[in-house]
């Protein structure tokens, strides 16, 4: 579909994958076949992926508009159009043309540079190195220049400096690098761009070698933003060039903290020498302990260097200075380290946690970074568990199941069910569960289960969870009946249980479970139970379980309030799949009179069911169908007093407005064919279903059909309207209309208009509504041809007042 919502030929949308003659013959037929309805990007794009001679004009045109959006669109296509073409003229005139963007908006820069960008360096000459300079210059010199711009301008350079690193020949190498050199200068940083993923093997040398001298230069300065830039850009394949680790050491030597730091953290990113260099580090500067690069290698490798970091007098120098606080080092891997380092490391993380000068996200940070150390990190969290302030006891309680013992949290998690930190402690408590014993998981959560011990409703039904995920399915179960039957029944509790019953259906006993949910009234425990759904359980359980749903479905009418009632059809409803007899349940609740409850909820669940794939009887109108039954009860109460009282005082035709509602369809757009059929069938015996026989049928009509079969159905329609009044008929050529509101194909017009000329020629009152309808709709869509005016004036003519006056009310032309 386009911007407007017109339909587009598929085919149009894979032209870049034809040989060129068989792309340019498509695009010439679908040229000649344009109507203009399309969005006019989209009838230009389909003309550039023809001759770009056929398409120069309209391009040129597009980029020229005069709105901003307008030209951000047709920039890439004149630029993918000249790339297709591949002409060097052509991309000489391209970027000419690009001089244009100079003065031109942001946006539109950027698309165009994003188009020119994605183009094959290849296509570039030496000779076109002065039109790109120009380019990059306009863009990154414009005060609105945007970081999209930007890093289209890089990407160009980039690859074009890829492409012709080493055709020292070129002049578009020289640019590449002064465009890089232009983006530093503006943004303060090189980008090169992801380089490693755009070289070829062994490319990353070439390019070395090229920007060698720039590099030589810059580093004379001081000056190694290149040279980090380059290391950035090239990533693992920094590590393959020894000269350029030779450079990152010098810029180690000769650069300030913030070179320190990157040329540090690039240096050590090449595995096999990463021990010793991180050593030099240390040795050149002690306080470059604190650098996270640094950091991390101490931690992981070079265990010995940490008394650096961890020594009571801390390494003030260049990056910590005298008074600063003191990172800790990534105590994750502090089982590798010896029991002095374990200590010390838990000792500043104590002193961190305990310092009421640091923000409480900093104490709490502290208690959970020191978590993995070997027995010191359980003793700090269990030391702050009850701490004053409560974001610290929160995170002490957090981190306990991240100790080397987590199962030794468990109890004391627990412990914390009944109070204000069971938000944190129980949730806490699933990882202890994972590395508890079974025979002690259940007995710790059974007093919680049942009630025994006090706790909050939450903590109870986190419990309920907790024991059917981590214990064996017979325990589980036996837990679960527990808690299911605990003095107090509360309902939540009960409910949860029910939800975390499906992964232990292969227990008898947990059958025996759910039949008692199933005969509950507990209006959560009945929910709980309908919105299993099917998919959560193995094949052999779905039919078993949907006989507890019919077993539960009265209880589940009956506890829901208000539109809860469609959330609990709903549910019944998925499972009409494994149960047809559901789907007979929701068909009586729609044609019982004697309740007015949710008879509409089960209306709406019924259509659904009918216009799915399901099998007869749960699918489908055919006869025996649970819909045709349906739709056949409410008929027949029309006619009994119950179902056609009169404008009683507290009701009015009530099968009638069942009846209205369930052969709507509701907001189903996807009818099958064949169900409209039936159901037209099945109401054309009742006259009070005229106007609703008449809207099926209309939904039935195809004006892509056969002209025959189009008429057909046409003059179906009009004769379900006899006799209906003009009323009926008017509405009914409203809605034809409304559905016709997008164009069809000008190759499927013809037989609409014969239709149309058919049916106006008829002289009946509906018809010619009919006939009215088709013209408004499809005259209108097509901007009036002759044809169809002709027919709008012969329908002015017509013999029946009403369509002449309808015919009147539509013109072809505002004043």
């Amino acid at each position: 579909m386009t911007a407007d919502g017109v339909r587009r030929e598929p085919a149009l949308a894979v032209l870049d994958l034809l040989p060129r003659e068989r792309r340019w013959a498509e695009v010439r037929r679908a040229a000649a076949e344009a109507t203009g309805e399309n969005w006019w990007a989209d009838d230009l794009d389909t003309l550039g992926h023809g001759p770009f001679e056929e398409a120069r004009s309209a391009l040129l045109a597009a980029i020229r508009r005069p709105d901003a959006a307008d030209r951000a669109v047709a920039w890439p296509l004149w630029v993918a159009a000249a790339a297709r073409d591949g002409g060097r003229d052509t991309v000489t005139e391209v970027l000419t043309e690009a001089g244009r963007l100079r003065n031109d908006h942001d946006p539109v820069r950027a698309a165009a540079l994003r188009a020119l960008a994605a183009v094959h360096p290849r296509l570039f000459g030496s000779d076109d190195a002065a039109l790109l300079d120009r380019i990059a210059v306009d863009a990154l010199e414009a005060r609105d220049c945007s970081i999209d711009t930007r890093t289209a301008v890089r990407t160009l350079a980039a690859r074009v400096l890829a492409e012709y690193a080493t055709d020292g020949a070129s002049a578009l190498h020289p640019w590449a690098l002064r465009t890089l050199e232009r983006i530093t200068a503006r943004a303060g940083a090189p980008d090169f761009g992801p380089l490693h993923r755009i070289l070829r093997r062994g490319q990353e040398h070439q390019v070395f070698a090229a920007l060698r001298p720039w590099l030589e230069a810059a580093a004379g300065r001081a000056d190694f933003r290149l040279l980090l830039g380059l290391a950035d850009a090239l990533g693992p394949r920094a590590r393959l060039i020894p000269e350029l680790q030779d450079m990152l050491a010098t810029a180690l030597e000769r650069g300030d903290d913030d070179t320190f730091e990157a040329a540090a953290a690039q240096w050590l990113a090449a595995s096999a020498t990463r021990d010793e260099r991180v050593a030099e580090i240390v040795a050149r500067e002690a306080s470059a302990v604190v650098l996270p690069s640094v950091r991390r290698v101490l931690a992981r490798r070079r265990t010995d260097l940490l008394d650096v970091l961890l020594a009571d007098a801390p390494p003030y120098g260049r990056f910590l200075v005298p008074g600063a606080g003191r990172p800790l080092p990534d105590l994750g891997d502090s089982d590798r380290w010896l029991p002095r380092q374990q200590q010390a490391a838990a000792r500043l993380a104590g002193q961190a946690a305990a310092d009421a000068s640091l923000p409480l996200d900093d104490r709490a940070a502290a208690i959970r970074a020191a978590a993995p150390v070997p027995e010191l990190g359980r003793s700090l969290a269990m030391r702050f568990k009850d701490d004053g302030e409560t974001v610290v006891a929160e995170a002490a309680l957090a981190a306990l199941p991240w100790t080397d013992r987590p199962h030794q949290a468990l109890p004391v998690l627990l412990e914390q069910a009944g109070g204000d930190r069971a938000r944190v402690a129980v949730y806490a408590a699933e990882r202890a569960a994972r590395f508890t014993a079974p025979s002690e998981l259940a007995l710790q959560l059974g007093p919680l289960l049942t009630g025994e011990r006090s706790a909050k409703v939450t903590s109870r039904k986190e419990a309920v969870r907790l024991a059917a995920r981590f214990l064996p399915p017979e325990q589980a179960v036996t837990l679960l009946a527990r808690a299911f039957h605990a003095p107090d029944r509360h309902p939540d509790v009960r409910s949860a249980v029910v939800r975390a019953l499906p992964p232990l259906l292969g227990m008898p006993e947990a059958w025996d479970l759910l039949r008692d949910a199933a005969h509950d009234d507990a209006p959560a425990v009945l929910e709980a139970l309908l919105h299993v759904t099917p998919w959560e359980l193995g094949e052999a359980h779905r039919a078993p379980y949907a006989a507890l749903v019919d077993a539960a479905y009265d209880a589940c009418l009956a506890s829901a309030d208000g539109f809860a009632g469609y959330g609990a059809l709903q549910a019944v409803g998925v499972w009409t799949r494994f149960a047809p007899r559901l789907a007979d349940r929701l068909s009586r609740t729609v044609c019982d009179l004697g309740s007015r409850t949710h008879w509409q909820y089960a209306a709406w669940v019924l259509c659904g069911l009918a216009v799915s794939d399901l099998p007869h009887p749960v699918g489908g109108a055919a006869p025996g169908s649970m819909f045709h039954g349906a739709v056949a009860g409410l008929m027949a109460a029309l006619h009994e007093p119950e179902g056609g009282c009169d404008a009683l005082e507290h009701r009015d035709l009530p099968a009638l407005q069942r009846l209205r509602t369930l052969v709507s369809l509701g907001s189903h757009e996807s009818v099958p064919p064949e169900l409209l059929a039936a159901l037209v069938g099945q109401l054309a015996p009742e006259p009070l279903l005229t106007a609703e026989r008449a809207e099926l049928l209309g939904r039935m009509v195809d004006r892509a059909s056969e002209p025959a079969a189009l008429l057909g159905r046409l003059q179906d329609l009009a004769d379900a309207l006899e006799g209906a009044g003009v009323t009926v008929a008017a509405q009914t050529a409203v809605r034809l209309r409304a559905s016709w509101i997008r164009p069809a194909p000008s190759q499927d017009t013809g037989a609409v208009l014969a239709a149309a000329d058919r049916l106006a020629r008829d002289g009946g009152a509906a018809t010619g509504l009919l006939a009215l309808a088709l013209v408004t709709a499809t005259g209108g869509s097509l901007g009036w041809p002759e044809e169809w005016r002709s027919l709008l004036r012969l329908l002015r003519r017509h013999a029946q007042p009403d369509v002449r006056h309808e015919a009147y009310r539509t013109v072809t032309e505002s004043e």
